[in-house]
């Protein structure tokens, strides 16, 4: 049964209506500062400051895509401004509990906002909460969705289309390749609810699972495309092309492999996220001869996140978008599919 997210859930969520709130109160903060008092001449730049500050923190948590480089002004500019402000106090010797406790909320409020936008938008694998999150945001990188092979199964493991994989390849060599008990024969789905007879490696080890499909099925000799592909969005992968795509990595990641933007279908329908262009990037030679490698790409659970479903809204069709699209962007697709196709 699907129950309603609370009031709390719906003001914590991902951390956005937090970072709202923030930029809401700064710009009250802002108004109180300008308005005219005599012990107050002095305000009116300040008060502007935190206006404009308000504005921008406002604005950027309701559309702005929670890309790491973002998250990381925010939490530098953060960590300076909330820092002089409760930091000055300490300093001068005015420390009041009842005068510096909003200070503190705001504190409290800015990083709990970063650290939950932070895992829900940029690493699923890392959980950074609270105040603690605007050290942690500047001083770590993102690790990436998709942890590197074991070492003694990077070589076996290579996606390549040479070798065992090769254009000449067979059923039988990859018997003797992987071993006789490792190859099973199956029928393939794809799309639309076809399926096609091919041979699957590991059937029954998700993380080494590979599927080929023939191009002569009877023979079982010449594969027309070999794929690694997750069935929940979890999955990971011990199979990787040399550039290391592999599945679980992040459009932004696929992206830096490419070196460039490229081009990659809509979602919200049967063959979203295919990657239809990589732009003459890296990734278009990443194969040897007239090889190619293709990725798909998916979302996952979009969620009540007022922003996630705009972005999807935007990014979804059968019409090509280009991977720097902010709404793409936004969204943070992961590889959920990933194949080699032969001339």
């Amino acid at each position: 049964m699907n129950r309603e997210p609370g009031l709390l859930a719906g003001l914590i969520d991902d951390g956005r209506p937090l970072l709202s709130l923030t930029g809401l109160a700064l710009l009250l903060s802002g108004l109180f500062a300008v308005f005219p008092h005599p012990r107050r001449r002095a305000s009116a730049g300040f008060g502007g400051g935190l206006l404009t500050i308000g504005i921008l923190v406002w604005h950027v948590a309701r559309y702005a895509p929670a890309t790491r480089a973002l998250l990381q002004v925010l939490a530098v500019a953060g960590t300076a401004g909330f820092g002089c402000a409760v930091g000055v106090h300490y300093v001068e010797g005015y420390t009041d509990a009842t005068h510096l406790a909003p200070a503190w909320a705001g504190v409290l409020l800015f990083g709990m906002s970063l650290g939950l936008i932070w895992r829900a938008s940029v690493a699923r694998v890392v959980t950074v909460t609270g105040g603690l999150g605007l050290l942690a945001l500047t001083m770590h990188p993102v690790v990436d969705a998709a942890e590197p092979p074991q070492p003694a199964l990077a070589q076996s493991r290579q996606l390549i289309c040479a070798g065992s994989l090769s254009a000449a390849a067979s059923a039988d060599g990859l018997a003797a390749a992987f071993g006789a008990s490792n190859v099973t024969h199956e029928d393939l789905k794809f799309p639309e609810g076809e399926t096609m007879p091919g041979t699957v490696l590991f059937a029954n080890r998700p993380s080494d699972r590979l599927e080929i499909l023939w191009k002569d099925s009877e023979a079982r000799r010449g594969p027309e495309a070999v794929m690694v592909r997750m069935w929940d969005i979890d999955g990971r992968s011990h199979w990787r092309s040399p550039t290391g795509v592999t599945l679980g990595l992040d459009l932004q990641r696929v992206e830096a492999l490419n070196g460039r933007p490229f081009q990659l279908l809509g979602f919200a329908w049967d063959y979203e996220g295919g990657v239809m262009s990589w732009a003459d990037g890296r990734l278009a030679g990443d194969q040897p001869g007239d090889c190619r490698l293709s990725v798909r790409f998916t979302l996952g659970d979009i969620g009540p996140n007022a922003a996630r479903q705009r972005w999807f809204e935007d990014a979804s069709g059968d019409k090509e978008f280009s991977s720097s699209h902010p709404a793409m962007q936004g969204l943070r697709p992961v590889v959920r599919e990933v194949v080699l196709s032969y001339p």
